[in-house]
């Protein structure tokens, strides 16, 4: 669409001159922020005013166009949606009831297990305090790049990612019984709640792969209370005496492909308000039935809808 290319109309959209457009559709344009990020600009229901008299009420990308052609006031409320992604975790390690003084903190991989007195859980942190001020979090994604099982396996059984209710653990020196040298946790195998907020659930693949939890209550959870977003991973059902399952993700430690770390991505809107006036004769408007048609007059031939 060249219209969204030209400066003057980047500009006045909202999209940095500098950024690639990945995907435009009626109402919004998303551009490639980095090699992680992707922002959605939604343009919501404006108003344009011309000499003081409300016109038109528009709330398609088409005619955010307008811009760029008629004498007006265009009053614009922005809503940028942005997602992030969070790799590797700041923090991992497992927890393992039958070793309870010993701590994996440097493994490459962490591990949740069901059998009988030989529980295994993960735990894991992300530090979300880049996230911007006034952030309205839309969607949460905790995933794991599960690698290994031993003895059944696992399809179909269900794992819980809950909220771990401690920030102050640390990484290298957890195990079972504690979460730092000299403090134990209030229950042996890790704090953790499984409401306010909720976890998350998914199910195990029949093969290996990203495996992904809805966390968008601990997330909002944590962002709310500027502390970061903590988890505690585990089976559903524990202590089984046959058909367990050991199974192994990859942690913050594997260095081999580390695409393959623990990974959070959140989505998130933020408002801005902008008001913008310009005058010119660039593009005729003609209304059609419910569409706006524009006729860019610098290229013959080329309209949008």
């Amino acid at each position: 669409m060249p219209l969204i290319n030209n400066p003057i109309a980047r500009k006045y959209l909202g999209v940095p001159l500098n950024k690639r457009i990945v995907k435009v559709t009626a109402n919004s344009i998303h551009y490639q922020k980095n090699k992680t990020q992707n922002i959605a600009i939604i343009y919501g229901s404006p108003t344009i005013r011309e000499k003081g008299q409300k016109v038109i009420r528009m709330g398609t990308l088409a005619m955010m166009l307008l811009v760029l052609g008629i004498d007006k006031n265009l009053v614009l409320p922005l809503i940028a949606l942005t997602s992030d992604t969070f790799q590797p975790s700041a923090k991992d390690t497992y927890l393992r009831q039958d070793d309870p003084t010993i701590n994996y903190g440097d493994d490459s991989g962490f591990r949740i297990q069901d059998t009988n007195n030989e529980t295994l859980r993960s735990i894991l942190e992300f530090d979300i305090s880049s996230l911007p001020a006034e952030a309205t979090i839309t969607a949460a994604t905790l995933s794991l790049y599960y690698y290994n099982y031993i003895g059944k396996k696992p399809t179909g059984k269900t794992v819980w990612a809950y909220k771990l209710s401690r920030t102050n653990w640390v990484e290298l020196e957890a195990t079972w019984n504690i979460y730092k040298t000299g403090s134990n946790w209030t229950a042996a195998g890790g704090d953790y709640v499984t409401s306010n907020p909720s976890g998350g659930s998914t199910t195990f693949p029949s093969s290996y792969g990203w495996m992904s939890w809805n966390v968008l209550a601990i997330v909002q959870n944590a962002y709310i209370g500027s502390i970061p977003a903590e988890f505690l991973v585990k089976f559903e059902t524990e202590g089984l005496a046959s058909n367990y399952s050991f199974i192994q993700f990859y942690s913050n430690d594997y260095t081999d492909d580390t695409d393959l770390c623990p990974k959070l991505v959140i989505e998130y809107s933020t408002i801005v308000d902008k008001s913008v006036t310009d005058s010119g004769a660039g593009a005729d408007v003609v209304k059609k039935a419910d569409q706006i048609k524009i006729q860019d007059k610098n290229l013959p031939g080329i309209s949008y809808f």
